[in-house]
């Protein structure tokens, strides 16, 4: 005999973005030879391109977490620490 089907949804589990890990070393380190790479491959920079690195990745965590946060999918605007205004 065929079980009734109640029309109740199973429980999912849901990644969500401030669930997840911060930025491994290995994506730095890709985003930093892309940087690298972007600028010509001039030597001297390294620790200027990992920190880029660190802190585009950094944003992109915390953009998505904010976005997440936001009721009902409302834009946020973010204020960027060099300018102090509302970047749109």
């Amino acid at each position: 005999m065929a079980r009734a089907r109640t029309g109740r949804k199973t429980a999912r589990t849901v990644d969500t973005p401030s669930q997840r890990p911060a930025p491994t070393a290995a994506d730095v380190a890709r985003r930093a030879y892309e940087l690298y790479e972007a600028r010509g491959g001039a030597p001297g920079a390294d620790l200027d391109d990992w920190l880029q690195a660190e802190r585009e990745l950094n944003a992109v965590q915390r953009d998505e977490v904010t976005a997440a946060d936001a009721p009902n999918g409302a834009l946020v605007d973010r204020v960027t620490p060099s300018e102090g205004v509302a970047a749109s």
